[in-house]
């Protein structure tokens, strides 16, 4: 027979307070809590994310209309727009104390670099530097410049962004998307949702209220040289300063590299190859642009290399003028001046990316000038 005794031990006790339900309760609020917190959390970091979903250009936020190029062969190259950060008035140092710099090793002699002078002010951007920021908006001599670099493209040009028609200069920054696998840069004064989208090698708006203003770039005439030559030559010059305190980017100039690309025949991004066998798809070039409003005239760099001297010199007409090419090896590098002493207008980029926008150019060969196609 059950006892009252047994009764009272074996019956289900009620989770009260004084039980040590208040611990449970306590529990389940606080998970609440968390779950809370880490949705906002994902909200917030949703919110912050820049647009673009690695995919369609249409979701990076940019104006596509009016449109002075096929938006078909709008590509996105980038999960997001500026992945890529630009660089905003860099901080700079003098390049003669690259060699004692803590991480001196960042540039070393046969490192490339854009060289630029304006008002008798020398700089020299690092490629390593460039190819992980491919803008830098900067300030030199008297002028506000844009330091443009694709490291898919191999191509270099310099900008003033400060276009004709507009009062104040631009600030560039990194859209994410390419076009013929050639970058795409944007305006980050206009208004969200109009901002345009400006093509490096066209050196202009191409979509967008910037490109219904027919709004272009000048170029400002750079050098594609070695640290060392660079140095040589203006011995008072400064170099970006990298931040020492970043880590991950100081990896980033230190490992990035695109010599296996350069090596194969391989395109990405909706680029297609010249329907000619030469130059080579992806050789590198020095684009010499017409002062005069005719042909551009592309100087492949092996036609260079084979016709220069034991100075690596080699000098021929072009356009009207006797134009002196420079080349050095390791990793190939041209420099081009004029005898008349004036600057060259030129741009360096990879044989398949300027086809892409000038299929009428003309192709310096070891024999004379073709057609390009």
């Amino acid at each position: 027979m059950m006892t009252e005794a047994t009764t009272t031990e074996t019956r289900p006790r009620l989770l009260t307070f004084g039980a040590g339900g208040w611990v449970i309760l306590l529990a389940v609020a606080f998970t609440i809590l968390v779950m809370v917190l880490m949705g906002l959390r994902i909200v917030q970091h949703l919110s912050s994310v820049p647009p673009g979903d690695g995919r369609d250009p249409a979701t990076y936020g940019f104006a596509l209309t009016p449109s002075l190029i096929d938006t078909a062969a709008i590509a996105a190259a980038q999960k997001h727009r500026d992945v890529v950060p630009s660089l905003q008035d860099p901080s700079v140092m003098p390049g003669g104390s690259v060699a004692t710099f803590k991480r001196g090793t960042f540039l070393v002699p046969s490192d490339r670099v854009v060289g630029v002078v304006i008002d008798g002010v020398a700089r020299a951007y690092p490629l390593s530097m460039l190819a992980c920021h491919a803008v830098v908006n900067d300030r030199l001599g008297e002028r506000d410049i844009a330091v443009t670099y694709d490291p898919i493209c191999d191509s270099a040009v310099v900008f003033d962004r400060t276009p004709d028609g507009v009062e104040t200069p631009l600030e560039f920054g990194v859209s994410g998307l390419v076009c013929n696998a050639n970058l795409l840069f944007y305006d980050r004064s206009a208004e969200p949702g109009a901002e345009s989208l400006w093509s490096q090698l066209r050196g202009r708006a191409v979509t967008g209220p910037a490109a219904a203003a027919g709004l272009r770039l000048e170029r400002i005439p750079f050098g594609l040289v070695h640290w060392s030559d660079w140095l040589d030559a203006h011995p008072d010059t400064t170099v970006l300063e990298p931040n020492l305190a970043d880590d991950y980017l100081m990896d980033m100039y230190k490992k990035t590299s695109y010599d296996g690309y350069y090596q194969s025949d391989t395109l990405f991004f909706g680029a297609s190859a010249p329907p000619v066998d030469e130059p080579a798809v992806k050789a590198p070039c020095v684009v010499i642009m017409s002062s005069a409003g005719g042909r551009a005239h592309v100087v492949p760099y092996p036609v260079i290399e084979a016709a220069a001297d034991a100075d690596g010199v080699w000098e021929t007409e072009l356009d009207g003028r006797l134009l002196r090419f420079s080349y050095r090896h390791g990793p190939p590098a041209v420099r081009v001046t004029a005898e008349d002493g004036g600057s060259v207008d030129a741009i360096h980029v990879r044989w398949f990316a300027w086809y892409g926008i000038d299929p009428d150019a003309a192709v310096v060969t070891g024999t004379g000038v073709r057609e390009a196609g």
